[in-house]
């Protein structure tokens, strides 16, 4: 009995513990990074009033969520790297409460154990913890999203459970336009697993009908994000082959030593089913688990041929379904016996052992900051490619003009103090006057990729002497130029 006692204290108590552990880990280097990326823009427009935010969403990628959440926010904490962040690390710590629910209500406790600990040392989220974007919200959304929606398909009729999940599904493609995929895996489930489509298949079309209502408001901003994105080329590359979807995988597990044990699990697992002709025993709930992993893996990654999508931030939400798949297939393996812990035991020491608390976003941007302010003088000029760099900048450079305030072109305030600074945010060399200009600093921030064209470089080459070059991992390079 007192065993008992013991063993439901610490069930009981296992879901906080594994939140805690999640902020301890997450919090500790939290600002150890630079502000960058695409977090400066991020933090500047939630500086904008409601009106203007409004307006840059239909030129934006993201819905208007977590703009708005983040306007309050910095309101309340203003904008150093600790508190922008912090939001991300709280969003990130209580996905892994969701995962561990999912996994012991609708899997075993074992599972619920081995998701949690497979998140928390997972690197991928770790890196979206320490970063002020949308992604770890998204994250979340999707894991409560995803229990709620196996709440209604295992439980008899329960209308508040319903309308949570109308809830949570209606913030979540507020936060990010590819949670129309999580919508969609849902869907496709409720369309093809017999059990689910019997069950709540009539509640599910008045869900539906209720979930596009909610998302009226921002119908005519998706339409054209869409329009736009299907029309125009974007940043994003192709993907190359197979090679993209094991490097994807291997984006989930840390390092391909993880990578490939991984991959063994599940094949290990499959030959299993395979061999034992387990198919018709297989519950509901894993076939959830399948489609969530493999549908949005394999779709996003065979659409990316025409409209590229694959990048790893963009399937956050397939890793929570890839993770719990991994779980299932460590648990199933050896179901009893004294070898049953074997497996799992192995899959998480291999997440823990090539944990990095510390993950670098490759983006050194105060120190790249640090070294033009060094290098400027009264006469030089400082040229940066490209334009979009300048919220990089401004946050580090003068954090006064990091706050727009113009709502026909936001940026313009913080352009015009920059220029009378002879600091210039240019495409290509033809936008900036450079007579009598005697020292030129160049920062380049990936210009080439950016804009190919630019030809910045070769001009400043051939009527300069580049007498320094200070290159910052993993994409800054500044150029010092003298006159001849």
């Amino acid at each position: 009995m007192v065993n008992n006692l013991n063993n439901n204290y610490w069930i009981k108590f296992t879901p906080f513990l594994l939140v805690f552990l999640n902020v301890i880990l997450k919090i500790i280097f939290i600002s150890s990074n630079s502000i960058g990326g695409d977090e400066p823009f991020s933090m500047y427009h939630a500086q904008l009033d409601t009106s203007a935010i409004i307006k840059m969403l239909y030129s934006e990628n993201n819905p208007p969520l977590h703009f708005f959440f983040l306007q309050n926010w910095i309101k309340l904490f203003g904008i150093s790297a600790f508190s922008v962040r912090l939001p991300s690390l709280i969003f990130s710590a209580f996905t892994v409460l969701y995962l561990y629910k999912i996994g012991k209500e609708y899997f075993t406790f074992r599972i619920a154990i081995l998701i949690s600990l497979i998140f928390t040392f997972s690197n991928y989220h770790l890196a979206f913890a320490h970063e002020a974007r949308v992604y770890s919200l998204f994250a979340l959304l999707t894991a409560m999203s995803m229990y709620y929606f196996l709440k209604v398909c295992n439980e008899q009729k329960n209308f508040k459970s319903i309308i949570f999940f109308l809830i949570i599904n209606a913030l979540l493609i507020y936060a990010h336009y590819f949670g129309f995929f999580v919508i969609a895996i849902q869907s496709i489930a409720v369309l093809f697993i017999r059990d689910i489509r019997i069950k709540i298949f009539r509640n599910y079309v008045f869900y539906s009908v209720g979930l596009i209502l909610l998302y009226i408001p921002n119908l005519n901003i998706l339409i054209k994000r869409f329009s736009f994105s299907t029309s125009h080329k974007t940043w994003v590359s192709p993907p190359n082959g197979l090679v993209s979807l094991y490097d994807m995988l291997w984006h989930f597990c840390n390092k391909p030593v993880t990578t490939v044990f991984a991959l063994l699990i599940i094949i290990s697992a499959l030959i299993k089913v395979l061999y034992k002709k387990d198919f018709k025993i297989i519950h509901l709930n894993i076939k959830v688990m399948v489609i969530w992993f493999l549908f949005p893996f394999l779709f996003m990654f065979i659409i990316s041929y025409w409209v590229p999508m694959f990048l790893d931030r963009y399937l956050i939400f397939v890793s929570l379904g890839y993770y719990l798949v991994l779980a299932v297939c460590a648990n199933y393996i050896v179901e009893n016996g004294k070898y049953k812990f074997i497996i799992p035991g192995f899959l998480v020491a291999s997440f823990l052992i090539t944990f990095n608390p510390n993950v670098d976003n490759k983006r050194h941007v105060k120190e790249t900051v640090a070294k033009i302010i060094e290098l400027k003088t009264p006469k030089t000029k400082v040229l940066i490619c490209p334009q979009h760099f300048i919220y990089n900048f401004a946050y580090y450079y003068n954090p006064k003009i990091f706050k727009g305030t113009d709502l026909q072109y936001p940026s313009l305030k913080m352009t015009n103090n920059l220029i009378k600074q002879n600091i210039y945010t240019i495409t290509n060399i033809n936008e900036v006057d450079l007579d009598g200009s005697e020292r030129i600093v160049f920062l380049d921030a990936a210009a080439n990729f950016s804009f190919p064209e630019n030809n910045i470089f070769n001009t400043l080459e051939k009527l300069y002497t580049l007498k320094n070059k200070y290159e910052f991992p993993e994409i800054f390079t500044i150029y010092e130029f003298v006159k001849k």
